[in-house]
């Protein structure tokens, strides 16, 4: 859904018309703030018996607080919910989609996941008053939609100066935001989300280089953690991305680098990448259980958004 929309972006580039997206988080702080709005959110669409068991979890909870001076007296605890239990996050997303159940949009023009909610519209007007409909929804039930981790931006041809407002508050305009891990930028590009990816197998690579450049280490056992451990960082998402020749040289100089790495291998001998991953050097060896010849981009999507097949038009119906 995430690539959806943003496949949808980029032909709105193509058209050289405008598209307003908007991220926003819902404070937890006040999260379910009354339970009887809780329990009627559970009434809809949830057993009767299985309201029943959650309501015997909530009689006279209480709670206490310790430190270093010792522990305080045992305090009732008349809002929110258990700190820790696996059925929190449950209940509060219930409850998020059952009083905002009127308002959503159809995907893509609305996402929810968790706490995060990301909305589109083809006008700044629309979405702004989309937005002050749900600040006022959450309102209503107890919540809060947080202005500070609000993020707006604007994808198109022409991008329009200013941005919209919440009660008065000017909201944060930005050329790129992250939404559940990947970056979406301004311009339609994925080449910041695959510079991210890159990153983030690089922070993965350090924890594991105790083995990855042990030379003591056998060269199946390297290949084995990097397909397990490293690489499935950097693929996360890429299965949907409209992968360039940029975005595949990002990664796949990446990749080179970290198995050269591996196998010691350094600029001084000059050696190629094409000889160190196919030749007969023993680099090519590594890269034969590396998987896939070595090469990254055998695993990076091709997402088309030029025909009626594609995950756009099939969402947009």
């Amino acid at each position: 859904m995430l690539f959806t929309r943003l496949d949808y972006s980029l032909k709105d580039i193509g058209r050289k018309t405008a598209l307003f997206i908007l991220h926003f988080s819902i404070s937890r702080k006040r999260s379910i703030a009354s339970r009887v709005n809780s329990y009627g959110c559970l009434c809809e669409g949830v057993h009767e018996e299985y309201v029943r068991w959650i309501k015997m979890l909530y009689q006279k909870p209480s709670s206490v607080v310790r430190c270093s001076a010792g522990t305080s007296k045992r305090f009732p605890v008349e809002v929110g919910v258990h700190q820790g239990s696996v059925l929190s996050p449950l209940l509060f997303i219930l409850c998020v989609d059952t009083i905002t159940r009127d308002i959503q949009k159809p995907h893509p023009w609305c996402l929810l996941y968790a706490d995060d909610v990301m909305l589109a519209a083809e006008t700044r007007e629309e979405l702004q008053a989309e937005v002050q409909l749900w600040k006022e929804r959450l309102q209503r039930y107890g919540q809060r939609l947080n202005i500070e981790k609000t993020e707006y931006m604007e994808c198109g041809a022409k991008i329009e100066d200013g941005t919209i407002c919440v009660d008065g508050n000017d909201l944060k305009k930005v050329e790129c935001f992250k939404y559940l891990g990947s970056r979406i930028a301004s311009t339609g590009d994925i080449l910041p989300d695959a510079l991210g990816r890159a990153n983030a197998a690089w922070m993965k690579w350090k924890t594991t280089t105790g083995i990855l450049c042990d030379k003591k280490m056998p060269i199946r056992l390297k290949a084995k953690v990097y397909r397990t451990v490293v690489r499935p960082v950097a693929l996360y998402g890429t299965e949907c991305w409209a992968a360039t020749k940029t975005t595949k040289q990002v990664l796949h100089a990446m990749e080179m680098r970290m198995l050269r790495w591996s196998m010691g291998v350094t600029l001084k001998d000059k050696i190629p990448n094409e000889a160190a991953s196919f030749g007969n050097f023993c680099v090519g060896d590594f890269a034969e259980f590396w998987g896939f010849n070595g090469n990254i981009n055998y695993l990076i999507g091709h997402a088309r958004a030029d025909t009626q097949d594609t995950s756009m038009y099939i969402d947009l119906k």
